[in-house]
């Protein structure tokens, strides 16, 4: 739908055969959310996932193997809250596979999906970093 935006729990897609292909979704993380569960399946060695946010600087997510299914938890912190996250999935520039599925889940602590949107409410997340002097 032009200009629209359309949310889903659980993201099923199939990888880029495009090795200089970047692939993004959005979640939204409420106030009340202060941890999220990252889960994949089936990554295949097939890149690697980035989560960026006003806190979170491309941290690496662990992906899964072949037909196995991963979960890794990131704390959320008080500059995260009601804001969006920006999940990258980035394609293995060495190894060219094709045709690949994969499956993508975020949850909260309580284990409930957070949506994702196609476009991210307040625009992209930009890191905001925190310097410290002694």
């Amino acid at each position: 739908m032009r200009g629209g935006n359309f949310f889903t729990y659980k993201y099923h897609f199939r990888f880029s055969d495009n090795q200089k292909h970047v692939s993004q979704i959005y979640p939204f993380v409420d106030d009340k959310t202060i941890s999220i569960e990252v889960s994949n399946f089936d990554w295949d060695n097939d890149g690697i996932i980035r989560i960026f946010s006003v806190a979170k600087n491309g941290i690496l997510c662990d992906v899964s193997g072949e037909d196995k299914w991963i979960i890794r938890k990131f704390p959320i912190v008080e500059e995260e809250k009601n804001t969006t996250i920006e999940i990258q999935f980035i394609k293995n520039k060495t190894v060219q596979i094709r045709n690949n599925n994969v499956v993508v889940a975020v949850r909260n602590q309580y284990g409930i999906s957070l949506p994702f949107y196609v476009v991210p409410i307040g625009g992209v997340p930009v890191y905001s970093p925190k310097i410290r002097m002694k």
